[in-house]
């Protein structure tokens, strides 16, 4: 396996662990996601939606028959993780709070620009 291949799976697999550990997390409405989104203003079904889609959007990933699927995924989590760190700040958590969102962000980048290279 060369380099970039690995560094791609690397990404991707790292990232899909943390959002389907959110994914069912979100489903089990655990109590500490719930007082953050209390705190946020977002309703609690929000966890419910966000969970399946969460889920969904893995399939997508990791599916390889619709590449276009895999496209809708990273632009659902694109959005969905940008909508999280802008709701930390200006709900006006400190900035440590809404730098998670941001890490993940760039994890979920770095393995979308490298999946072409590691296809060959």
């Amino acid at each position: 396996m060369n380099r970039k291949k690995w560094i791609y799976w690397s990404l991707k697999i790292m990232f899909a662990v943390v959002l389907g550990g959110s994914a069912l997390a979100k489903l089990a409405r655990s109590e500490q996601l719930t007082q953050t989104f209390n705190h946020l203003g977002y309703p609690s079904y929000l966890l419910n939606i966000l969970g399946i889609g969460y889920l969904l959007g893995l399939v997508g990933l990791f599916q390889s028959k619709v590449p276009i699927l895999r496209e809708w995924a990273y632009a659902g989590f694109a959005i969905a993780l940008v909508g999280a760190f802008s709701s930390h700040l200006l709900a006006g958590d400190p900035i440590v709070k809404a730098v998670p969102a941001l890490v993940l962000l760039v994890i979920m980048f770095g393995a979308y620009f490298l999946e072409d290279k590691a296809k060959h």
